[in-house]
C-alpha cells in the first residue's frame, strides 16, 4: 500500500454464545506498530417491543421505543405499564430458554423520590421459552402519590435474563413520567 494510502480490511468472527450482550472487545489489530482494538457490539436476543401504558385503567400511551415520554398525568393516577417482550432466538434452539429473567422499573435519579413523594423500585420475573413473546401479560403498578409534584420522572427500565448457555440479555429504555398537576 502507498504511503497515506487507505485500505479497507473486512473481518469476519464468531461470537460464542456464551457471550453477555453488550460492546465486547473480542480482539486486536496490529498494523504498522499501532494496535486497535476491535469491538462487537452483542445483540441481546430479549427484545423489549413496546410497553401501553393505562392510566387509571384507560389506555393512555403507547411506547415503542427508548427515550419517549408520558404527558399530562395527574397526581394520584394509578398507572400500568404492560410490557410486550420477545425471546428472539428460535424456538428449536435449546439453549435459548431465558431463565432467572427480571424487569425493573425505578427512577433515574434517586433524588426524584422527594418531588415524586415515594420510591418507584418495582420488578416483575421473567421467564421466555425459545421464540416465545410476552404479550402484555407481564405488569408493573405504579401508583403517582395526590402530593406527587409537578415535573418530568425518568424512569429506568431494565429487562434482564440469563439463556440456557449462561450468557446475560439486557435491555435498557428510559421513559419520562410527566406529572401535570390541575390548576384551582
Amino acid at each position: 500500500m502507498a504511503a497515506n494510502g487507505t485500505k479497507t480490511v473486512t473481518i469476519n468472527t464468531t461470537a460464542s454464545a456464551t457471550v453477555n450482550s453488550g460492546n465486547k472487545t473480542i480482539g486486536k489489530l496490529s498494523f504498522d506498530g499501532q494496535e486497535y482494538l476491535i469491538v462487537a457490539n452483542i445483540k441481546p436476543m430479549l427484545e423489549l417491543k413496546e410497553i401501553k401504558v393505562y392510566v387509571d385503567g384507560q389506555k393512555k400511551e403507547t411506547v415503542d421505543n427508548n427515550d419517549d415520554s408520558v404527558n399530562n398525568i395527574k397526581p394520584g393516577s394509578k398507572l400500568e405499564l404492560r410490557f410486550y417482550i420477545d425471546n428472539n432466538f428460535d424456538n428449536d434452539y435449546r439453549y435459548g430458554d431465558i431463565d432467572k429473567g427480571e424487569v425493573t422499573v425505578k427512577f433515574d435519579d434517586d433524588s426524584d423520590e422527594d418531588d415524586f413523594g415515594t420510591e418507584i423500585d418495582e420488578s416483575e420475573d421473567l421467564e421466555l421459552d425459545a421464540g416465545e413473546d410476552i404479550n402484555g401479560e407481564l405488569v408493573v403498578k405504579i401508583n403517582v402519590p395526590s402530593d406527587a409534584e409537578e415535573d418530568t420522572y425518568a424512569l429506568l427500565i431494565e429487562v434482564e435474563g440469563e439463556d440456557d448457555n449462561g450468557a446475560e440479555h439486557v435491555v435498557i429504555w428510559k421513559l419520562d413520567l410527566e406529572i401535570d398537576r390541575i390548576k384551582d
